[in-house]
């Protein structure tokens, strides 16, 4: 990621929400597809660095390795999402938003 770079696109993931009330879709092969659309949409339309940041511990980054190795997108992946469920999406949204603060590398150079 270059100096000049102020701007990182955050994307979240939750692959496998593992029954979250509230979430319709529950299909973790479609989840995964809508991903991997929604990430391969910013890396075309886009020029900005973006960390992506998965909670269930499903780990696609082979599929972006190219993106990974030019230092283009930074993939962070970890299991964050057995936390009590009756506390709500926002706060599984919220766990992925500190682990990236905490983590990214892309954050810390800013």
């Amino acid at each position: 990621m270059s100096n000049s770079h102020r701007i990182v696109v955050l994307l979240t993931a939750c692959v496998n929400p593992n029954g979250m009330s509230k979430t319709v879709l529950q299909d973790v092969e479609l989840r995964r597809k809508q991903y991997v659309n929604a990430l391969n949409f910013y890396l075309q339309e886009t020029s900005l660095p973006i960390c992506f940041v998965e909670n269930t511990g499903f780990d696609m980054s082979c599929e972006f390795h190219s993106y990974i190795d030019s230092g283009r997108l930074e993939y962070l992946c970890f299991k964050g999402n057995n936390y009590d469920k009756s506390l709500g999406k926002g706060y599984g949204e919220a766990v992925i938003i500190l682990y990236a603060t905490e983590n990214s590398v892309f954050f810390k150079k800013m």
